[in-house]
């Protein structure tokens, strides 16, 4: 969806596509623009405020954020609307709360084409755009890439054994800076997303050692120290004087208070306080502290304003930039926050705050209360005390969130393949369904304090199984199966570790178990589609070891209790088209492509059984659908090249296109892949470009030397025919390579 036509969605944006078009073509000339050329937002993942030390934390754990402080305004009192990940980058992202733009969790959906980011706004106004993030959780799946020209969401180094789902900040740095100085020329908005503070806290040395008894902070210091490398470049550049610099974060960590040793589960202060700096060029008020309590989806308007550029009506944020001018002509307002992790998990309440004048309260079983100022760790709480307070504030939130949820656009749902699954899961996210109404005032509902030890067990339990601590995560499950008998999460959990031990007679008896106890809801739901994973996850154990008749066996199995399985649909279609059942694995494939349509391996696999088949123009809409999903993978991309190169059908051939693709694609692979080179060669040939195919095919039959002998001597054979200057055709019908 483009810009123009996500602000037609909506009757106020026909009226903003004028003021915009009205501003950019020069009309607002007697408005003084500020001298920003550039835009640089840094988001620190789970950085909570007070562990700056520019935010007073008594060892030096900033000293390149407390730089940009120094310059810059410092904003005290910074709250995020959500303590998980997605949802706040989210909001960070669009200005717009999460009962407004749908994602709750980092699970469950994406954010909508209706919803117009900041770097689409800013990509509208003429800036490059660009993003780097360091965790899955925001993988392009999610749907935040909407206006970035590119969002690097492919990480190189692998950070957890067998795991991609984080890059430390010194892999982010790396491409950051190699961004910036690609782009040096011209005007940009870059987005930089760090993750290092999440739990595990895992630093490199020296951190590791400098902060051996806190962790945490020493994450805190290395992720600083890799973003004051990206200044320092800016700096080098000679864009930092010109560079409009937002330094904060999506969330806090609550470090064990109140019982939560991470994030997501409360909404006090150690989740929602975030850090928020503003470094503006040729401001003459810096450096400033502002006490005014302000929120992450201020952001979006308070960037749009400093660039002259009108604020998107959706946004529910407010223009901060009085302020940093050393003025206080921004009101002070209600700031909304939530947490629908105990409603979702267990369905408990989930928890709705509102922050105004010092004053937080709580929405819960048990209403809470807080005087910030005087009680900033919230360990007294005056509901009964303030009760005429807490009744205005609990009307006040009650009018926020039925503004917001009536302003509301509709939620799209995510859809996660195992792959994805198994990359939150080693995130610590643990994947629950919906439990029904996460927004409703219901007090008669399991307060979520009153979990929050459970929830830590929960948890727990999915760190043993994931570190496959099996007896201790059978001793766990029985614990808190005693606690919570109906808890069908333990039974499931139980059935995924028989599986893996390879006792299936005990997988299937715990995921029945888990069913039996929950049939109707959208856990039986995911409790069900544990069932097939254990047969998937025997198969897969069995593919491993050679064992292609148990692995077939036990995908079918998997596929008879959940049909929609789309991993085990690809596994299953990759083994039957390896023993030449290229038509029974066609029809697995289409299948896995139906249900999962942004499974890239899908679509990739389908590709190739398609052109094994002759069908090559279906076969290039299934490769391209591929490398759209995934832009930098050489495997479609050498594919679709080979065809467009080699085709006996004039129809289908476009030597350009394949010159193209080919080069990309040996440019990734560092020209060390022959099959990349022959597909090269044979692009260069299709051109007419007889030195550089003949050259190529020589590099490519190089590196084919020790594989087998049909593959060099095919490489052999098409050297020769460049060398006469005749391209390489595949034959009619089923193609050759």
């Amino acid at each position: 969806m483009s810009l123009l036509e996500k602000r037609k969605s909506s009757p106020r944006r026909v009226l903003l596509i004028g003021v915009l078009l009205g501003s950019w073509l020069g009309v607002s000339c007697a408005r003084p623009r500020p001298a920003i050329r550039n835009v640089l937002l840094i988001s620190i993942d789970t950085l909570r405020a007070d562990h700056l030390s520019s935010y007073g934390f008594p060892r030096r754990t900033t000293p390149n954020i407390d730089a940009v402080a120094r310059e810059g305004v410092l904003f005290e009192n910074a709250y995020s609307p959500v303590p998980a990940t997605l949802p706040a980058h989210s909001s960070m992202l669009t200005g717009t709360l999460p009962p407004f733009h749908g994602l709750r969790d980092n699970l469950h959906e994406r954010l909508s084409d209706s919803s117009l980011t900041l770097a689409e706004l800013l990509k509208a106004k003429g800036l490059a755009t660009a993003a780097v993030v360091s965790s899955f959780v925001l993988d392009r799946r999610f749907k935040l890439d909407q206006g970035f020209d590119s969002y690097d969401d492919r990480f190189e180094a692998v950070h957890k054994v067998g795991d991609l789902s984080e890059r430390k900040g010194d892999e982010t740095t790396a491409r950051a800076t190699a961004w910036l100085t690609a782009h040096a020329s011209q005007p940009f908005f870059l987005f930089v997303h760090y993750y290092d503070p999440h739990d595990p806290y895992e630093p490199p040395e020296p951190y590791a050692s400098q902060w051996a008894g806190d962790l945490y902070s020493g994450e805190v210091a290395f992720a600083d120290r890799a973003l004051g490398q990206v200044l320092e470049r800016l700096k080098e550049l000679r864009l930092y004087d010109e560079t409009l610099i937002v330094i904060t974060s999506d969330h806090g960590e609550m470090l064990g208070e109140h019982g939560e040793l991470t994030h997501g589960f409360f909404v006090y202060e150690g989740a929602l306080k975030v850090p928020l700096v503003f470094k503006v060029p040729g401001a003459k008020t810096a450096p400033r502290r502002v006490e005014q309590a302000v929120s992450l989806i201020d952001i979006v308007p308070t960037v749009a304003a400093l660039l002259g550029v009108p604020a998107p009506q959706q946004s529910q944020g407010l223009d901060l930039s009085p302020l940093l001018s050393g003025g206080s002509g921004v009101p002070g307002r209600p700031l909304y926050a939530e947490t629908i992790t105990p409603a979702r998990y267990y369905g408990a309440g989930s928890l709705l705050a509102v922050i105004v004048d010092g004053w937080k309260y709580i929405e819960t079983t048990r209403p809470e209360l807080y005087d910030l100022r005087r009680d900033p760790g919230e360990t007294v709480n005056l509901v009964h005390e303030r009760e005429s307070r807490a009744d205005v504030l609990g009307k006040e939130l009650k009018h926020l969130v039925t503004t917001a949820v009536q302003a509301a656009r509709p939620a799209e749902a995510a859809v996660l393949d195992e792959d994805a699954r198994q990359r939150l899961a080693a995130l610590g996210y643990l994947n629950r369904g919906a439990s029904g109404p996460e927004l409703s005032f219901d007090r008669s509902k399991e307060d979520p304090k009153d979990l929050i030890a459970f929830f830590r067990s929960d948890q727990r339990l999915s760190k043993l199984v994931d570190d496959k601590k099996y007896a201790e995560a059978k001793a766990l499950c029985e614990t808190m199966l005693r606690q919570r008998p109906g808890f069908a999460d333990c039974h499931l959990q139980m059935s995924r570790i028989a599986a893996k031990q390879g006792n299936l007679a005990a997988a299937l008896l715990a995921a029945r178990k888990a069913a039996e106890l929950s049939p109707d809801s959208e856990p039986a739901r995911l409790q069900l589609a544990g069932l097939a994973l254990a047969h998937f996850n025997l198969g897969r154990t069995a593919k491993q070891q050679g064992q292609l008749d148990e692995a077939v066996r036990e995908y079918r199995l998997a596929l008879a209790i959940d049909p929609r399985l789309a991993a085990a649909h690809n596994s299953l279609g990759s083994i039957l088209g390896s023993q030449g059942r290229v038509s029974e694995a066609t029809q697995h494939f289409r299948e896995a492509v139906r249900v999962e349509p942004n499974n890239a391996e899908a679509h990739n696999n389908l590709g190739l059984a398609l052109r094994l088949t002759g069908k090559a123009d279906e076969a290039l809409v299934q490769l391209r659908a591929a490398l759209t999903l995934r832009s930098d993978w050489t495997a479609p991309m050498s594919e679709i090249a080979w065809t467009l190169a080699t085709h006996p059908d004039p129809k289908l051939r476009d030597p350009a296109e394949a010159v193209r693709l080919a080069e990309r694609a040996a440019e990734l692979t560092g020209r060390r892949d022959p099959v990349v080179l022959d597909t090269l060669a044979a692009a260069y040939a299709g051109a007419g470009d007889w030195p550089r195919a003949a050259t190529t095919a020589e590099a490519a039959l190089a590196l084919a030397a020790g594989r087998p002998r049909n593959v060099t001597d095919e490489i052999g054979q098409r050297l020769a025919l460049y060398r006469r200057k005749q391209p390489y055709r595949e034959p009619a019908g089923v193609p050759a390579r």
